[in-house]
């Protein structure tokens, strides 16, 4: 069971979240709409190069424009590039995934119907993972950062219909991450609203990581996966 933790914002902070058990470590570059925990291109960098061996590095787009996306890629060179927008295309994952060869893809994929299968089928073919989160609502413009669960019976049928690795994400816990995977049966689980410290987008609050993992762990181990 692979643990992914967004979004880390300085090198001491992303470095004890790997201590504490994370696989991936998940970064908002500059580019898109700006968020409070966006960082540079230089942050990333040096973030990615303390945690360099013991973990894996993420880095998150929030833009559509194929440019920039694959320019920040270029130059952070992260193990993979996290696409959130919700009005990218098939097309355009493709275009993206020619343009960085040595990069991976990890698709976002709002889980927000039963559509959603048919959408990550189809995503897959251009991926290298997908990334099930929550959608705010119908107008929102990207997927994640909501802090809320979704239909987890429509996650375990898109677990079952691909064959890339699958992160699920939205509104996970320490307290609810165990019974997430019980029911998904995913590769990864992603946190980021519930392992922050109270009102602060922008560190991680070590005692609620280590429950994480723990719990994840616990859970992944009696599942055999």
């Amino acid at each position: 069971m692979k643990i992914q933790f967004y979004s880390l914002t300085t090198v001491k902070n992303a470095v004890e979240t790997v201590d504490a058990g994370a696989d991936l470590i998940g970064l908002v570059v500059k580019g898109g709409i700006p968020v409070p925990e966006e960082i540079s291109i230089k942050q990333a960098r040096d973030i990615f190069a303390a945690i360099d061996g013991p973990a894996l590095g993420i880095a998150l787009s929030l833009s559509t424009d194929l440019d920039t996306i694959c320019e920040m890629a270029t130059e952070v060179q992260p193990h993979a590039v996290h696409l959130a927008a919700r009005n990218l295309t098939t097309d355009d994952l493709a275009q993206v995934r020619e343009r960085l060869q040595k990069i991976k893809i990890m698709a976002a994929i709002p889980v927000n119907g039963p559509s959603a299968v048919d959408v990550a089928i189809e995503r897959s073919a251009f991926a290298d993972y997908l990334l099930l989160d929550s959608v705010a609502d119908s107008e929102s413009t990207i997927t994640g950062v909501t802090g809320m669960t979704h239909d987890w019976s429509i996650s375990r049928q898109i677990v079952e219909a691909v064959s890339i690795p699958v992160i699920l994400a939205g509104g996970l816990s320490a307290d609810n991450v165990a019974e997430a995977i019980e029911a998904v049966r995913p590769w990864g689980v992603d946190s980021y609203t519930h392992t922050n410290h109270p009102g602060d987008r922008m560190n991680k609050d070590l005692t609620k990581v280590r429950a994480f993992v723990s719990n994840a762990r616990k859970a992944a181990a009696r599942l055999g996966l």
